[in-house]
Parts: structure tokens; sequence; C-alpha cells
């Protein structure tokens, strides 16, 4: 029996702690040396990583690279009949290591990047590092900036985050998203010894807090109950009031089985952060295993799911103009849409946090049923309406005794 954890050793002179990871076997040990360092405010002892949102966050994806390489050369010891020791996996970690460092130009590494990460990231995140390759390759051509591990400096940042809101026109969320991956990457490239530059750290990749679209209860209601005559729709309607109606994310929906639904409850352990839930059954969910004989159909792809969703949001005469408001730099955007064209698989999840805390529930048992560890992730869910905050205020002060108009 195996386990793999991450440990920060005693700091340096500049008060970096370095991060260790300790490969235990039948109780013996390997210590091996991540070769990663991080400030200790920034470093979450329980979850063994790097906090979110704070300096160094693009160390994260490296030590879940190492811990997917030494869970695979067990696999590969077990296929082969072959013995697991501390000098075998130490061996093999060094060789696997080794092997990687065949190319070292920008874009080959990058590639490995991508292929290495295949099998701990979802298809979206995958997607978006493409894009972001494709981005730099057009940078380089069309502002003639020759990109090698040497020039991913501060200059870089600001000629490619310019070209990204001038020249591309994206908002800056996306333009943040794309920052981030650069840094993770370039991290990756460090702690693999094909650089040495670490200018990428002080790049700056913001966030700007959106409008969180979700459904009312009576709109979603209307969806439930929308009248449909294709297959496809149906299956996509009752799928994403499924989520509705219990917070799970899309991808946990589609990889629901048979055996996680227990009488009134789901349990199961989510597909992107690994987390074991438990989640009670509302009778509108067991309305819908029970018409399928509690074996959910499989879902289609997440492009078609989102365009069925809109088609069937509008059936359900949900138009409520929505004024969405981003910004390209400094820039404000502003656009009008009908409410059914921002309806999209993300906002389940949003209409079951939002609608549990309407109805009072705590945000720590929303929690725990959606699988949220850090409020400042949970927070971004929520979306407090005004007839709840007209709620609120009635009941917190039209309801106070003490209180006499003069």
């Amino acid at each position: 029996m195996s386990s793999i954890n991450f440990y920060l050793d005693k700091p340096d002179r500049k008060n970096y702690y370095s991060i260790f990871l300790f490969y235990n076997l039948n109780g013996k040990r390997l210590k091996f040396f991540t070769k990663q360092k991080i400030f200790e405010k920034s470093w979450n002892d329980s979850k063994q990583r790097v906090k979110h949102n704070h300096v160094g966050e693009e160390i994260n994806p490296v030590l879940e690279l190492l811990q997917e390489t030494i869970r695979k050369i067990e696999r590969d010891a077990i296929i082969k009949s072959t013995e697991i020791t501390l000098d075998y996996i130490k061996e093999k970690l060094h060789e696997s290591l080794k092997n990687i460092k065949t190319k070292h130009e920008f874009y080959d590494v990058f590639d490995l990047y991508i292929s290495t990460s295949e099998s701990i990231k979802n298809k979206t995140t995958i997607s978006i590092y493409n894009a972001l390759l494709n981005h730099l390759k057009e940078f380089e051509q069309k502002k003639s900036y020759k990109i090698s591990f040497s020039r991913i400096t501060l200059k870089f940042y600001d000629a490619f985050k310019q070209y990204l809101i001038q020249d591309l026109g994206l908002l800056n969320n996306t333009v943040g998203k794309y920052i981030r991956v650069i840094k993770s990457f370039m991290n990756f490239a460090v702690s693999h010894g094909y650089s040495e530059n670490i200018d990428f750290r002080n790049f700056k990749a913001y966030r700007e807090d959106t409008d969180i679209v979700y459904l009312t209860e009576e709109e979603l209601l209307k969806i439930y109950n929308q009248p449909l005559v294709r297959d496809n729709l149906i299956i996509v309607r009752d799928i994403f009031c499924f989520a509705c109606f219990t917070g799970l994310r899309f991808s946990d929906v589609s990889g629901l089985k048979k055996e996680n639904i227990k009488e009134d409850h789901i349990l199961l352990k989510t597909e992107k952060t690994r987390v074991s839930l438990q989640i009670p059954l509302i009778n509108y969910a067991k309305e819908i295993l029970k018409k399928y004989n509690y074996s959910l159909p499989p879902s289609i792809s997440n492009q078609k799911t989102n365009e069925y969703l809109k088609q069937i949001a509008n059936l359900a005469g949900i138009k409520e103009p929505i004024n969405k408001v981003q910004y390209n730099g400094t820039s404000r955007v502003d656009k009008i849409y009908k409410k059914y064209e921002l309806i999209t698989t993300h906002t389940a999840r949003r209409t079951f946090v939002t609608l549990s805390l309407e109805k009072g529930m705590r945000p720590e048992v929303v929690m725990e049923i959606t699988g949220h560890k850090e409020y400042s992730t949970f927070k971004k869910y929520i979306k407090i309406t005004d007839k709840v905050k007209q709620s609120e205020m009635n009941r917190i002060w039209s309801n106070n005794s003490n209180l006499k108009i003069v």
C-alpha cells in the first residue's frame, strides 16, 4: 500500500520553503525534491497544494504531474508483474523525468505540457491550452516577436497582452485565463530543466467579477414542465434539471452510474476535484431518475447540449433582457441578451446554489453538498436577488420591536 504526499521543508535565506514529495510504501519512505519553492503563507497544508489565487498557484499542475507519473510507474509495474520497491520507484521516476527532456524548443515543450496534462485535466482545459498555443504562434508571426524560453519576459507579457486585447478584441477575463496558463507552463518548464527564466512569476493574471446567470424557481419549473417532442431535447432538459436539483456538475451527471444512486441520496467522487459527495435527492430529482429507471441516458457534446438548452429555454419563455457588462482593456463592453441566450450547462450549478440560499439553506450546508472547500470559490456562484434582499430587509427591520418611529 503506497501513499504520496507533499510537504514543505525548512526555509532558505529568502524565506522560501522547498516542496518535497514523500512516497510511502509499506512503512518505508522516499523523499524527492520537486524543485519547487513557495512562501509558507501560500501553502495549504490540508490540501498539500498552493492556495487558490496565491502567488505560485501555477506550481500545482507540476505536483499533480509528479503524482500521476508515480501512479503510472506503479500501474506499469503491476502489468509487468514487477516488484514495487522504493529503489524501483526512484529509478523509474528519474528515468521518466530524464526521458521527458528530449526536446528543448519552446513549442516542443508546450506540446509535451499539453500531452502530459491530458490525463489530469478535462477536455475544456486542454482546448484552452491548444487555443493559447495557436495565439502564441500567430502573435510571433504577426508581431515578429521570436518566442523562446529566454524571451518570456515582462516585455513579452506587455506585448502579448496588448495583442490579445487590442488586435483580437478579447475580454480581460479571457486574457487573464491565458496568462495563468503561460505561468503554469513556464513553471513546468523550469521544474523540468528546460528553462531557468523565472520572469513569468511577475506576470499578473487578472480576474474580473462577472454577472452570474441563474434561473429563478419559476423559470426552472417552466423548463421542467415544458412540453417537448424531440427525444434529444427531452434528454437534455431532464439532465439539466437534474443538475439544477442536485448541484452536480454536468461532467458528474454524465458519469453517474446506477450504483451511485441510493434510496434518498447520491454517493459519488467528483471527476474534477476527486471529492467524495453525499447529495440528498429531492422529489423532482427522484422523478427524473425514476423516468429513466435510475440510469440517466448518456449526455451529448457540451456544445450541442448548450445549443439545445437555449432552444428549450426559448420555448419556455425565458426571455428577460439581460445587460452583460464586460471589459476589453479599459473599455466597457455592454451587450443586451435575452436570458435564454445565456443559458448553458454551468447555469444548473449556479441555479442550485442560488435557489438553495434563497430558500434559507445555510452556506456551509450548500458547500457540503456541492463539494466547495473554499468560500472564496463558492462565493462566485452566489447571486442575491432583489426579492431576497427585500425579504431580508423586511425581516430584520420591520419585525424589530425595539425600533420606534419618533
